[in-house]
């Protein structure tokens, strides 16, 4: 919005890394305030009731007292199973072993298959998620050779946003009622596992050959896309509980490289000119779409229409400020106020109005305000415009004292607790620290 008014006012537009260096002190006076000071200030809130009701799959695990380890194991180079497909592994039948997820090396990479199918054909080297009886991992070592294996903290994190698990109960009128686990082709239908039953809260020992009755509840496993799928068959299943890792899922992980690629694309663009930074944003959405990074549905709900509807209701207003002499009347107020005194003090008069503005409305509007009053001032003094742009835009951006100033504090308040009066005691600080930075740096780096 600043290097728009700077452009419509016959002066050069900001670069992408035009305010880099005063921005990075402001960045690090502000990250050693809250690493030293302003945590301590936070409320200490704990978790919320919907978290400390959340259990984890572990302890749904425990729960239904399935009688199974969940190890890493990997497909040793001399290990007999290598070239046969999971169906003739035997590896169930045998040691009470299944497979839940399992990564393979293609092409030089190392690829994730959440939905196993029988017709997998293992290799050497394949990393196996699985969930066998304690007792049977000595067996499998030496019969099998299928070995412990550790997993990094990536890894794990990559089959945690993967696989997960979720406790439903049958539906009164589902068509599994009278069938048992097995007959009903649990796997084959649904994509999922199921690793316990309960009935009248008490698990049942031999739950694969029990029939199902209403009410009862099962443990299901599997890929969080086929969790989310049976949550449709609404006739047939109630989602019971779901685990604490389900709000950590990132849906679309896979594509992490491309969303990358297109973010890094948007920068270049803007860094170097190639196109203007509407067109950029606008050609990296559509691609982030088209390339399934996310759905129409997510771009369209990403959308905050009340900074929209803000934004667009500003611009007239500031096109009217000057069409009808407002922003004249303004600019010599401003200025018969400050007497004689420094272009400095003016620095000081509108840092004070767009901070003032920004805590009440938006950062963008208050730009868009602001804007071409702080470039009239600089006209009417005779002096560059940039040091008054300069500090509009820091001042637009120091929304710290109000949780409603910003889309992005209002999503914060809810989780955190936080109170109207924790802003005003942990942001006053900081916005002292942007005033000293804009009062002694911007006239350094911007001189008059």
């Amino acid at each position: 919005m600043i290097s728009g008014e700077l452009c419509a006012q016959g002066y050069e537009p900001l670069r992408f890394f035009t305010f880099t260096m005063p921005g990075l002190v402001v960045l690090g006076g502000l990250m050693l305030y809250m690493l030293l000071v302003g945590r301590k200030w936070l409320p200490n809130n704990g978790k919320t009731e919907r978290q400390s009701a959340q259990r984890s799959i572990k302890a749904l695990w425990d729960d239904y007292r399935v009688n199974r380890e969940l190890v890493y194991l990997r497909i040793d180079e001399e290990s007999p199973l290598h070239g046969k497909t999971i169906a003739q592994s035997g590896l169930y039948d045998n040691y009470g072993l299944r497979i839940l997820d399992l990564s393979q090396r293609v092409r030089g990479w190392r690829e994730l298959k959440a939905g196993v199918s029988p017709d997998i054909v293992l290799h050497a080297g394949d990393v196996l998620h699985v969930a066998i009886p304690p007792e049977q991992l000595a067996p499998v070592e030496s019969q099998v050779m299928l070995m412990p294996f550790h997993p990094s903290q990536l890894e794990t994190q990559y089959r945690s946003w993967e696989f997960g698990a979720e406790s439903v109960l049958v539906h009164p009128e589902s068509k599994l009622i009278g069938k048992s686990v097995r007959e009903a082709k649990f796997r084959d239908h649904y994509g999922l596992d199921v690793f316990g039953v309960r009935r009248n809260r008490q698990s049942l020992d031999d739950y694969q050959n029990q029939k199902l009755q209403a009410s009862d509840c099962l443990l299901v496993t599997g890929p969080w896309a086929k969790i989310m799928q049976l949550q449709q068959q609404n006739h047939d299943f109630v989602v019971l509980e779901t685990p604490a890792e389900a709000a950590d899922v990132v849906p679309a992980f896979r594509r992490m490289p491309v969303a990358l690629a297109i973010t890094t694309f948007m920068v270049l663009s803007s860094v170097f000119n190639w196109m203007p930074l509407v067109a950029a944003v606008l050609i990296s959405v559509i691609a982030a779409v088209i390339t399934r990074c996310l759905t129409a549905a997510d771009a369209y709900r990403a959308i905050h229409w009340q900074s929209l509807v803000l934004l667009a209701g500003m611009l007239p207003l500031a096109d009217a400020l000057q069409q009808t002499g407002g922003t004249d009347i303004i600019v010599s107020s401003m200025i018969g106020s400050a007497g004689d005194a420094s272009p400095q003090t003016l620095l000081v008069l509108l840092f004070a109005i767009t901070a003032l503005l920004t805590n009440i409305l938006s950062n963008t509007a208050s730009a868009v305000l602001m804007a071409p009053i702080a470039i009239s001032v600089a006209q009417q003094l005779g002096v560059s415009p940039y040091p008054l742009a300069m500090t509009v835009l820091f001042a637009a951006s120091a929304a710290f004292m109000t949780p409603i100033a910003s889309p992005i504090i209002t999503l914060i308040v809810e989780p955190g607790k936080y109170r109207f009066v924790d802003f005003i005691k942990l942001g006053s600080p900081m916005l002292l620290w942007v005033f000293a930075c804009c009062y002694f740096l911007i006239p350094f780096f911007f001189p008059w």
